[in-house]
């Protein structure tokens, strides 16, 4: 029976690290018992990690190991053991890497080992070649922290903090970021596709039979993929992944090393010897002439040419580049709500600044304006910096704005945002006041079903819009046309009685003005349209008479009452006919506006085609009988301030825009009284409500 292998004692591998440390080659046997313990829950980690971490740099310096797997062996060309112990060194060095990416990223793993295992990792990078980085090797230390659930803060507070500071660290880093949100976002579309095909078999296998083992197969196939595709059970979401690269790139910042005159440092040391050059990258004539000088001066100064190296992470716009290419690798993503708007409320100052190209947003915030509340005017933000900065075209703007104008708003938690965006928008005297006056006449009737503080948010927009934009005063005032008499299809009375006109602000359709026009022309119901109401008002008396007369009992002579009914009743039928001519002509004349209609189109999405400024704001006059007082007294404070423009200002939405019930009722309670009613009666009242109020209350004992 062979004899089994000893596996030594926790308390034995601190002095086995210290002993292969000091006699590299005669202790050479204990380095796989060392890297057996690389492994998550060992509690002697940490320092067997630090004592292989000098072996193998030592190494790299002895040249005993290379960063390139050695020649394997031949018949023809037998190694020599300098090449058995390199190609051995070699294998366990690709060992010791794959036990530091273990340890990183590992539930199992407390954070102060998981940043020396990082630090382990960062001194391979560079030590396999003298002034070189390896990518490949920080791509793998990339995928593992950034795509592991169990990853450390702290680690991931050095790799963006201090590390971030190095211009070739920064620059690869970026550089992982995209390739990790690439490969991310073709597997949501795969993934996508896949449920795509899936849903099309169900359904063709539920439209036949013949298809069912087709779709059976393929349904299958999809599960095994998803088995293969799953990957490590400790792997973080598609969404956490979008979160956690999110987060690294906002922490990177849009800073450059070297941008400003700053010196160009490296985790690698190439850029401290001089032995980097800046990659072309397309700068012209004098950046390459400056590079041909830099290069002569290295070599005046003792640096041979041929140990130079052209490093992209050396020039500034190519980290300026990457970073663009890395946020819009990031925004392509499938986000979380909380980071899409996180990156929403950003874009203006952290996003746009950062990208070469800023205009390739438009796609990430036209798909986000889609969403619609809070999100959809953020984004709508985003393209209005676009527009108004860099040149976008989109002439649908103010349209998309006044969609977003909704009963939710209202109610909705970040209101306060959403409405001092909206206020910067409608800011400019040049909108057309077509636009202005649509987004009044919303807002007006969006005020009677809003809760009272954002009644009083829509009046102070309102105020504010119509102030910047005069052509908007007639919606506040609009005479009919012909008159008075023409608004209720009566014809003028003499001019020897004149009518006193009523003073209104607003001309009010009869059913929210109560009937009063009607009432004065002859009286008749509202609720029989606005062609027979006319008809009724110009008949007036005569067809009092005429009721009376058909109510009277009957003649004597049945014929000729019988004769005389029917000639008066076609006598009545023509004149009928002739009033409902005469007032179908003037309803022409005077439009629907004035027959109780408002020809604003609420439910229209084009703010020119909902036809506002042909409208009034009658919407006014209702909020003067709301039930709250602040808002009735608001209204009458707004007209105040239109009728004198000079001596007054817009409206401060500032304290408005966190305003609510709570809010409200603490200011009223505060408010100091001039005169204070009491409760004091000659007589103690009985019941709540008088004997009148009776009937209104069926059922009610008071």
């Amino acid at each position: 029976m062979p004899p089994t292998k000893k596996r030594a004692a926790p308390a034995d591998l601190p002095a086995m690290a210290e002993q292969l440390v000091a006699e590299p080659r005669a202790k050479a046997n204990n380095l796989p018992v060392l890297l057996a313990a690389l492994k998550p829950g060992c509690s002697e980690a940490t320092p067997v990690l630090h004592s292989l971490r000098m072996f193998f740099v030592d190494a790299f310096v002895r040249g005993d190991l290379s960063g390139r797997k050695p020649a394997a062996a031949t018949d023809d060309v037998q190694q020599s053991e300098q090449d058995v112990f390199a190609s051995w060194l070699h294998r366990q060095y690709t060992a010791y890497q794959a036990g530091l990416l273990g340890l990183l990223g590992s539930t199992a793993t407390d954070a102060r080992t998981q940043v020396a295992a990082l630090m382990a990792v960062m001194e391979c990078v560079r030590s396999e070649q003298p002034g070189a980085f390896n990518n490949r090797l920080y791509l793998r230390l990339l995928s593992r922290v950034l795509t592991a659930d169990g990853t450390a803060p702290e680690v991931l507070g050095l790799l963006t903090g201090r590390l971030a500071e190095l211009a070739d660290v920064r620059y690869f880093t970026l550089s992982g970021i995209i390739k990790l949100a690439q490969r991310a976002t073709q597997q949501h579309q795969q993934q996508q596709q896949q449920q795509t095909q899936q849903q099309s078999r169900q359904q063709q296998a539920a439209a036949g039979p013949g298809s069912g083992a087709g779709a059976d197969r393929g349904a299958a196939e999809l599960d095994e993929q998803q088995e293969d595709g799953g990957g490590d059970g400790g792997q973080a979401s598609a969404q956490d992944l979008a979160r956690t690269l999110h987060l690294v790139l906002s922490e990177l910042g849009g800073e450059v090393p070297g941008a400003n005159g700053s010196e160009l440092t490296s985790w690698c040391g190439a850029a401290e010897v001089g032995i980097a050059v800046p990659a072309n990258a397309g700068e012209g004539a004098r950046q390459r002439k400056r590079q041909r000088q830099a290069a002569v001066a290295a070599a005046a100064a003792g640096v041979a040419l041929a140990d130079q190296q052209r490093a992209k992470w050396a020039n500034v716009k190519a980290q300026h580049r990457i970073y663009s290419d890395a946020w819009l690798a990031v925004l392509r993503m499938d986000f979380p709500d909380d980071v899409r708007k996180q990156v929403l409320e950003r874009v203006h100052d952290r996003v746009i600044p950062a990208l070469t190209n800023p205009l390739a947003l438009a796609d990430f915030l036209g798909s986000t304006l889609d969403r619609g509340g809070l999100d959809g005017m953020l984004a709508l933000n985003g393209i209005f910096l676009l527009v108004t900065r860099h040149g976008l075209e989109y002439p649908r703007f103010y349209a998309r704005l006044y969609q977003l104008f909704t009963p939710e708003v209202f109610h909705a938690k970040h209101r306060s945002r959403f409405f001092s965006l909206a206020d910067a928008f409608l800011a400019s005297g040049m909108v057309p006041a077509y636009t202005a006056a649509a987004f009044v006449k919303r807002l007006a009737r969006l005020a009677l079903s809003a809760p009272p503080a954002g009644a009083l948010l829509a009046l102070s927009f309102m105020h504010n819009i119509i102030r910047r934009h005069p052509a908007t005063m007639q919606l506040l005032h609009r005479p009919p046309r012909g008159g008075l008499a023409g608004v209720a299809g009566v014809p003028a009375e003499p001019a020897s009685k004149p009518a006193p006109a009523p003073r209104l602000l607003l001309p009010l359709p009869p059913e929210v003005s109560g009937g009063g026009e009607a009432a004065a022309a002859g009286g008749a119901a509202a609720e029989e349209g606005a062609d027979e109401l006319a008809v009724q008002q110009q008949s007036g008396g005569e067809q009092e008479q005429q009721e009376e007369e058909e109510e009277a009992p009957p003649a004597a002579n049945g014929n000729g009452t019988a004769a005389a009914a029917a000639g008066s009743g076609g006598e009545r039928q023509a004149q009928q006919a002739q009033q409902a001519q005469q007032a179908q002509q003037a309803q022409q004349q005077r439009g629907a506006v004035w027959q109780g209609l408002d020809v604003f189109d609420f439910s229209e999405p084009d703010p020119g085609a909902s036809r506002a400024l042909e409208s009034s704001l009658w919407e006014l006059e209702a909020m003067r009988q709301h039930h709250n007082p602040q808002v009735a007294a608001f209204c009458m404070m707004l007209d105040k301030d239109l009728r004198d423009r000079k001596k007054t200002s817009e409206a401060d939405i500032s304290d408005l825009l966190t305003a609510s019930y709570s809010s409200m009722l603490a200011a009223e309670a505060s408010r100091r009284l001039k005169a204070v009613p009491t409760a004091f009666y000659s007589v103690p009242p009985k019941t709540l409500f008088g004997a009148g109020a009776a009937p209104d209350f069926p059922g009610w004992k008071f």
